[in-house]
């Protein structure tokens, strides 16, 4: 198995794929070739099929969109330190992720990042967290409750569409809004819970009536 890579700059690299058989667990290096990685590229890891678990350096920074989607034997991830973006899609379709540890300096969760992660039961949102993208936990058939960190303001477009098992959210901070389909397709969801002041608009909870479009990962 053979990491396949790109020079972003004289001491850093951008892991670009993988070659090879794989096994069950994938470990990321912190250097190839005497270079430090710091960034898993676009599609990089995509359809590492059979891989159950992946390390990543603490030397990364960078977790590029799509990275790891669609790889469907994945079980659990841990995200170093580093790292402040999970890019768009970057875990999408992985079916069988039931652990995700997410560091407290993570700002942003861009745009259907854990869409389709259907074993995912709980995860913790970071305390910096800032950005919470469309569509980012989408067809989480298996989440049950989350907690909503006080910088989120709003629950926007789709975030939790789709996720049949969802019951409660837990707004650290003030709450301001919840936009069209947020909760739509979360039959079990009691938003009981949450203050007057919160502006839920009349779709917030409806289903979607066409069927919504995903782009397919790129080859």
């Amino acid at each position: 198995m053979n990491f396949q890579w790109k020079r972003l700059n004289d001491t850093e690299i951008e892991i670009t794929g993988v070659r090879g058989k794989l096994d069950t667990s994938l470990a990321v290096p912190e250097r190839i070739e005497g270079l430090t990685v710091v960034s898993i590229g676009k599609n990089a890891l995509c359809r590492c099929d059979g891989v159950e678990v992946i390390d990543l350096p603490s030397t990364l920074k960078n977790i590029g969109e799509r990275a790891f989607a669609d790889s469907t034997s994945l079980k659990s991830i841990k995200i170093p330190p580093l790292v402040k973006v999970i890019s768009g899609r970057a875990f999408a379709k992985c079916k069988a992720l039931e652990r995700v540890e997410l560091h407290d300096d993570v700002t942003k969760i861009q745009g259907s990042a854990f869409y389709g992660c259907h074993s995912l039961k709980e995860i913790k949102l970071p305390e910096k967290l800032e950005e919470l993208g469309l569509f980012a936990f989408m067809d989480c058939i298996s989440l049950k409750s989350i907690e909503i960190p006080e910088k989120i303001y709003g629950i926007d477009y789709q975030t939790f569409f789709g996720c049949h098992s969802l019951e409660r959210i837990y707004p650290k901070g003030e709450l301001e809004y919840i936009d069209d389909y947020a909760f739509g397709d979360c039959p079990k969801i009691n938003l009981d819970n949450l203050p007057d002041t919160v502006k839920i608009t009349p779709l917030a909870l409806e289903d979607y009536e066409e069927d919504i479009f995903m782009d397919e990962i790129d080859d």
